[in-house]
């Protein structure tokens, strides 16, 4: 696999992220959207309640504040300029696509607009049913959406594909774990299974098609503010 070849010579045919549940019986199950009404105070005008069990993972492209790029920002990077609990200050993001160009969805609740997810994780289990540890999520990406296919083709084109996994559950600085925590490559469980993602791609004008296996900038985050 070479990049730099331009974008439109990658045609990405699949895309799928897979990443296993480190930590058990921390939430429930949720293969479906949901609106960030459903994270407003009861009070709120806009609210409207939850018609599901749990709330859902959901994949997203990765932005970066100004500046920076996936090769700049590298593992050991900062995560932002400022303390846990300030807002606007990431240097890495979850973001969505608006217009063809990149959305930062970190604070759509307090914003107050929907998103639209690459993809929503599904693993083998009932919908409520409380997710236990190795459970695999899969992310399959809709390669046929132009904005998508455009995102990966760019990646590709750079040398580096990004994703952030984000979710709206609850988190607090203490106390037990109540959201999804997965394995990275890091690990040092036995049996931990690090994030992966696998791409099917064509390169114009070669014929054939090949499955490449790529790890490209996963940074699992949680998007409550």
């Amino acid at each position: 696999f070479a990049p730099g070849l331009g974008p439109q010579n990658y045609i990405v045919t699949s895309a799928t992220v897979t990443a296993t549940i480190a930590s058990g019986d921390a939430f429930a199950y949720d293969p479906t959207y949901d609106s960030f009404r459903s994270s407003l105070l009861p009070s709120d005008p806009q609210f409207a309640a939850d018609t599901d069990a749990g709330l859902p993972i959901e994949l997203y492209g990765t932005g970066f504040s100004p500046g920076l790029n996936p090769f700049a920002y590298g593992e050991d990077f900062a995560w932002g300029a400022g303390g846990p609990l300030d807002e606007d200050v990431r240097f890495a993001f979850a973001a969505d696509l608006e217009n063809a160009a990149l959305r930062n969805v970190s604070n759509n609740v307090r914003d107050r607009f929907e998103t639209n997810p690459f993809a929503i994780g599904q693993t083998s289990l009932n919908p409520g049913d409380l997710v236990p540890q190795g459970a695999e999520f899969s992310f399959d990406l809709d390669t046929s959406d132009p904005g998508i296919a455009g995102y990966l083709a760019q990646g590709l084109n750079s040398g580096i594909v990004s994703f952030s996994l984000s979710s709206l559950h609850v988190a607090g600085q203490q106390g037990p774990i109540e959201f999804p925590d997965f394995w990275s490559k890091e690990a040092t469980d036995a049996g931990a299974v690090p994030i992966q993602l696998e791409l099917t791609v064509q390169i114009v004008p070669t014929p054939a098609t090949a499955g490449l296996m790529l790890v490209g900038g996963l940074v699992a985050t949680r998007r409550r503010r």
